[in-house]
């Protein structure tokens, strides 16, 4: 656990600050924190943030972010599509879907800040600098692999989430939350949990 004058405020204001609004600081004159971590998707809501002379941070003048070490794999989350019956309708919605133009389009929007893991399509569809290297990215890495937290049953996670907030609050509880997490996970059912390995 980090010293408290590490955070903003300390592990109280943590547990009080919605996830969305934790970056807003960056944006105050003078800043008042310079880092953040978060996904990639908090770039629509900085860009949403006004600041004092009531313009939006823009990526690659404002704000930018760095990688973790071990760039060769890269974490990700996704919006996936599904086909529960088969018919050549539903295949070819599918094969739409993942073709080179669908991609295309989402991505290509501003602010939506959406990312296409089709290595054949062009970085010059993303409308900035930052989007584009975070692309660039997810395109360039070894393997791509899903957060544990996403593959999680709906119960793990939300015990692995309340978890997390009361370690912040007590840290003293961290074997008594272990144990929990422990009860929780072997109530579970093997074939609940999503078995999807890192892909290339």
């Amino acid at each position: 656990m980090l010293e408290p004058a590490a955070i903003r405020g300390g592990s109280a204001a943590a547990l009080l600050t919605d996830f969305g609004d934790a970056g807003k600081p960056m944006f105050t004159d003078p800043p008042g924190c310079a880092l953040e971590h978060q996904a990639s998707f908090i770039m629509s809501r900085y860009q949403n943030f006004k600041r004092s002379d009531v313009s939006f941070p823009q990526p690659g003048i404002d704000f930018d972010f760095l990688f973790f070490p071990g760039r060769d794999v890269s974490e990700v989350a996704a919006d996936l599509a599904g086909m529960f019956k088969n018919t050549p309708q539903a295949r070819k919605l599918i094969e739409y879907l993942a073709s080179e133009k669908a991609q295309r389009i989402w991505p290509s929007i501003p602010r939506a800040n959406a990312f296409s893991a089709n290595r054949k399509l062009g970085l010059d569809v993303y409308p900035d600098r930052v989007s584009r290297r975070v692309a660039d990215t997810i395109t360039s890495a070894s393997a791509l692999c899903f957060d544990a937290s996403d593959l999680m049953p709906a119960s793990m996670t939300g015990a692995f989430r309340r978890a997390v907030l009361e370690y912040l609050s007590n840290r003293d509880r961290l074997d008594i939350l272990l144990k929990q997490l422990d009860d929780v996970k072997n109530s579970i059912q093997p074939g609940e949990w999503l078995k999807i390995p890192c892909g290339q």
